[in-house]
């Protein structure tokens, strides 16, 4: 292991992300529970906008980790950091699983609420 603090922050906000990711897809069943499917993959393409901008702003710290291990020429250890990595990204993944089902009820009332209020600011 290279730098373990900044690897510790780059597999924390990995996990974050895949938890927040995972989460996401339960706005489709609040979809079709309401109804309401285009409201529905209005708020899922606004997650996963989000996501995708949470990955792009994490990947340089993950891609530092890689130049320094490369500057210190320790690239044989990079594969452990690696695995931390996509280990931190199934454990967020498996821990929003068991809050699906609560999730569906919240981005029922969210999808709701949308629907009255809008996506685009007037």
């Amino acid at each position: 292991m290279i730098d373990i603090k900044r690897l510790l922050i780059v597999a924390f906000f990995t996990m974050i992300i895949h938890f927040i990711d995972t989460l996401s897809y339960s706005i489709r069943p609040s979809g079709v529970r309401t109804k309401k499917l285009a409201v529905a993959l209005s708020l899922f393409n606004i997650m996963a906008v989000i996501s995708r901008l949470s990955n792009m702003i994490q990947a340089p710290f993950l891609g530092s980790i890689v130049d320094m291990a490369k500057k210190m020429e320790k690239v044989d250890l990079l594969q452990n950091d690696m695995r931390v990595v996509l280990f931190s990204a199934t454990l967020g993944a498996l821990l929003a699983a068991p809050f699906m089902p609560n999730f569906v009820s919240i981005f029922t009332v969210a999808i709701n609420g949308m629907e009255g209020a809008g996506t685009v600011p007037r």
